[in-house]
């Protein structure tokens, strides 16, 4: 064997051994560590209150900076107003791309305290799961995204773009000292090529949270509105019926209303979304979802669909729920005034005022009952596109991850911070990337909010292998 045939011999090997030690690198990745850190983290700010109003984010701001200064991961704390608190982080890549940005909101709804079987803030961990009111919405999502920018850092991540995170206030009462604020202010600083956020899910078989059917990544949302149905009529002593009660009006309109449904309106990302659903359903279902919009049998496959899930019926059509009743100052006095609060969630596409005179066409011209509305604190805008590195991605690791799942864009029928950045012309995804059954959906905004510590697992993975894959520009 000459000298020069082994340095050849060698270095081949060692390029080997450079190329099996990239891989290793990944597959790694301690995520059960990972999972470890964030249970802990995520325990903490559950501790936190946070409940909007009054908010007071800055104090889980302080604490994540905290985190970032033992890491030496540069950040800025922006106050909106005292006490609320946002955090812009960022891990510098080389720059020959444009940013991928992580964002996650830490104010969360209030609590019914007696409701509860666990402190909703003390941050409990039972039978596996951590319980507390945020763990799903949605400080379990930027806890998670917090790990993924730790173990970036750590592991030395060669990264062809800036990773950034974003942890911001207010997002529960429609963002003003939030998103609404940064983006009026500091828009520069959170300009990004992708933006990953809440509102898509992770949805798993019935009873069988292991099992995951689809992953629906968000890519628009419905536009939410307030809408008042205000009742007037005579007031009187209530020992004298009257029969222009204001109260028997409110609910003759509140009657039509109950039994009417608004048109079904599919969009593009719907209609992909309800031919991605069927391919993982049995017969009859996947016939009824694959065709929704089918000449004559339409209309028959929708009805079945909207009584089989009244999540897929609010995605094929606006949506209306009367939340508030307001009328009435004593038990003994008949009101001049009453009213109901319709909570109105429009299809992006959909014009307010237009749908306002649907509105008065099903009540009928009562001159008793009036329509009034709000504009809403979110924007209609385009739906983002799935055509690029983030959603193939995000397709990837799906499939990695749960072979038997399909990924699907998503309508959401909530609203969400993105849609500010949308409207800015920055493309915004949303992927709560925890398996959440239907159980534990309910869960958010409700009672005994929980989070698996394997599906805190899994989405902690799924974030981590996504974001390395675009981050690094593979």
């Amino acid at each position: 064997m000459s000298i020069k045939w082994f340095l050849t011999f060698l270095i081949g090997l060692s390029l080997i051994n450079l190329t099996w030690g990239g891989e290793k690198s990944v597959t790694e990745v301690d995520f059960k560590q990972m999972t470890k850190e964030a249970t802990a983290i995520l325990s903490n700010l559950i501790k936190i209150n946070t409940v909007n109003p009054p908010g007071n984010e800055l104090e889980v701001i302080k604490y994540v900076a905290n985190i970032l200064d033992q890491e030496k991961i540069h950040y800025e704390i922006l106050e909106s107003a005292p006490g609320r608190g946002n955090l812009i982080a960022r891990l510098k890549g080389n720059g020959s791309k444009p940013p991928l940005m992580l964002m996650a909101h830490v104010d969360v709804v209030g609590v019914e305290k007696d409701k509860w079987k666990t402190d909703p803030f003390g941050g409990e961990i039972k039978d596996g799961y951590l319980y507390g009111r945020g763990a799903i919405d949605d400080k379990g999502m930027g806890v998670a995204e917090l790990v993924v920018l730790l173990q970036l850092k750590r592991g030395n991540v060669p990264l062809a773009r800036d990773v950034i995170l974003l942890l911001e206030a207010d997002e529960e009462a429609g963002g003003k000292f939030g998103i609404e604020w940064l983006v009026e202010n500091h828009l520069d600083k959170i300009k990004a090529e992708f933006v990953l956020n809440e509102g898509g899910r992770i949805i798993t078989e019935p009873n069988n949270s292991k099992n995951v059917e689809f992953i629906g990544v968000q890519n628009t949302e419905k536009v939410p509105y307030n809408v008042r149905l205000v009742a007037s009529g005579t007031s009187g002593h209530a020992s004298v019926p009257l029969k222009d009660n204001c109260i028997f009006a409110l609910s003759k309109a509140l009657e039509k209303l109950s039994n009417w449904q608004p048109p079904v309106k599919l969009n593009p990302t719907t209609k992909v979304f309800f031919k991605g659903l069927a391919k993982n359903e049995k017969f009859p279902k996947s016939f009824f979802l694959s065709n929704i919009e089918t000449p004559i049998i339409g209309k028959f496959c929708a009805d079945r669909v909207a009584n089989s899930d009244p999540i897929l019926n609010s995605t094929m059509r606006s949506s209306i729920s009367p939340t508030l009743l307001e009328g009435g100052i004593r038990s003994n006095v008949i009101p001049s005034q009453a009213e109901v609060n319709l909570n109105v969630r429009l299809l992006p596409e959909e014009n307010i005022k237009d749908f306002v005179q649907q509105l008065q066409e099903v009540i009928g011209d009562d001159p008793r009952v009036k329509i009034e509305y709000d504009t809403s604190p979110h924007p209609h805008t385009p739906a983002s596109p799935t055509d690029n590195e983030l959603f193939r991605a995000m397709e990837k690791v799906g499939k990695k991850l749960s072979p038997e799942a399909v990924t699907v864009p998503l309508m959401s029928t909530g609203a969400t911070d993105a849609s500010h950045l949308r409207a800015k012309g920055i493309p915004a995804y949303g992927i709560l990337p925890f398996p959440l059954d239907d159980n534990d959906l309910g869960r958010m905004h409700g009672h005994d909010e929980r989070l698996h510590l394997d599906d805190l697992e899994y989405g902690i993975r799924y974030l981590y292998e996504v974001v390395s894959l675009v981050a690094k520009g593979n």
